[in-house]
């Protein structure tokens, strides 16, 4: 798989709304979606209390995947992020990551809310970041024709 420059991987951890963390729950890998935004060198999500937040507080170290998939020339680029997860309890810094989810999400499907009670914001510093393309030689999906009726 090619790699992706740096530049373009950053530009891919700002454009996809979704992303998926993988930890490790009691010895199994444990993968969910989350929302999330970039915040200088680190990855921030917040998340309510339930397993992923479990997962998280008791072996932070951690994986994020973002995925840009170009659906009609069926090609996709992925960035990967390792870590070590924390929870941020300042009150100024979580203020700054709810404003920073409104900006992201605001003209997207998924309106995001500025904070829901209850909720942590997680941090994951950009520890080591790679990025890989899918090969070289992939064209457009076919469609099947379509009848007429």
């Amino acid at each position: 798989m090619p790699e992706i420059p740096l530049e373009r991987c950053h530009e891919i951890l700002t454009e996809v709304e979704v992303a998926h963390l993988g930890t490790i729950i009691d010895s199994e890998p444990y993968v969910s979606p989350v929302f999330f935004v970039l915040f200088g060198d680190r990855i921030v999500f917040r998340t309510r209390p339930g397993p992923r937040l479990d997962a998280v507080l008791r072996k932070p170290d951690v994986c994020v995947t973002v995925t840009r998939f170009d659906e009609l020339m069926g090609e996709w680029e992925a960035v990967t992020v390792w870590g070590t997860a924390s929870v941020v309890t300042d009150p100024g810094f979580e203020a700054d990551v709810a404003a920073l989810f409104v900006d992201k999400y605001r003209a997207s499907s998924w309106p995001i809310p500025e904070m829901l009670p209850g909720e942590a914001v997680v941090v994951v510093p950009i520890d080591r970041l790679a990025g890989h393309r899918s090969g070289d030689g992939l064209g457009p999906i076919p469609r099947p024709a379509r009848r007429s009726r």
